[in-house]
């Protein structure tokens, strides 16, 4: 009997650790976009979905602040962040963006940093480089493109998978 319980309980572990191990293809792009009047709006390209929350993780230390909003998003939108998202940004961290809805559909951005965010400017979005561009080698954390070229980034972004 303790066999089996021994082999039971491994084959669990196996298990476990082979599904966390997986993860789904993100099924859209955020990106961090800075506004003509200097604040910051997450952008979303969503495939098939919707997102309703913007998730923005500290890489170094595992916080993460999150901001629900009331209008989910599906295709192309824009969450308004004004400027608490600088406000949470500390010098010398990275920091992982991203999106989702109730945890299911997501969306991958960029990693920020509060140096990339004032580099930022008007008219300008922070994206995945892998987004843009599946197969760049040693890319930067983020990539920088014009607001008016997200939705044909993200469109091509769907089209590739």
């Amino acid at each position: 009997m303790r066999a089996r319980t021994v082999v039971a309980a491994g084959l669990g572990v196996l298990t476990a650790a082979t599904l966390s191990a997986c993860s789904p293809v993100p099924d859209g792009m955020v990106g961090l976009q800075r506004e003509q009047d200097g604040s910051l709006s997450a952008v979303v390209h969503l495939c098939h979905d919707h997102v309703d929350r913007v998730h923005l993780r500290d890489l170094d230390t595992g916080d993460e602040e999150v901001w629900t909003f009331a209008t989910e998003v599906a295709g192309t939108g824009a969450f308004p962040l004004v400027e608490v998202v600088e406000r949470h940004l500390r010098d010398g961290h990275a920091y992982g963006l991203g999106a989702s809805a109730h945890h299911v559909a997501s969306a991958e951005g960029p990693t920020i940093t509060a140096d990339s965010v004032a580099a930022l400017a008007p008219g300008q979005v922070l994206v995945d480089p892998f987004m843009v561009d599946p197969e760049v080698e040693d890319p930067p954390e983020a990539q920088v493109v014009a607001s008016s070229d997200f939705a044909d980034v993200g469109r091509d972004y769907c089209d590739s998978l």
